[in-house]
């Protein structure tokens, strides 16, 4: 996984996120090989549904489940890491700037701009 942070202007960033294809597919094969030891599906006992049949009808679904996690958790630990007080939520987009075997995904967010407070020593109340 590898996260690039860059200004868009002083209140927002723009964070491209790199992912391993290879690490995402895992996960995925092992979500789906999970969900289908409780997928009921007409025509097989509960257990006993092959695992291309819960690919074909549940696998969209399970990938964009699996994809928002990784890309969230990446997403939090890269704001934690830089230090971003991020102001609301971020707009995920597909890039098409990945080598080949991983993944791109830009987001862009708002942060709380950095208040800086003068010398009041001189101020009258």
């Amino acid at each position: 996984m590898n996260i690039q942070v860059n200004d868009v202007s002083e209140t927002r960033k723009s964070l491209i996120i790199t992912l391993d294809a290879s690490e995402v597919e895992t996960e995925h094969k092992a979500v789906l090989a999970e969900f289908s030891q409780y997928a009921q599906v007409p025509g097989f006992r509960p257990g006993k549904v092959p695992m291309s049949v819960v690919a074909q009808r549940y696998g969209s679904s399970v990938h964009g489940e699996v994809m928002n996690d990784h890309v969230g958790k990446a997403f939090a630990d890269a704001t934690d890491e830089a230090k971003l007080r991020v102001a609301g939520p971020p707009r995920i987009s597909e890039s098409e700037n990945a080598e080949a075997g991983q993944m791109a995904f830009e987001a862009v967010f708002e942060v709380y701009p950095e208040v800086k407070l003068g010398d009041l020593s001189a101020a009258t109340v």
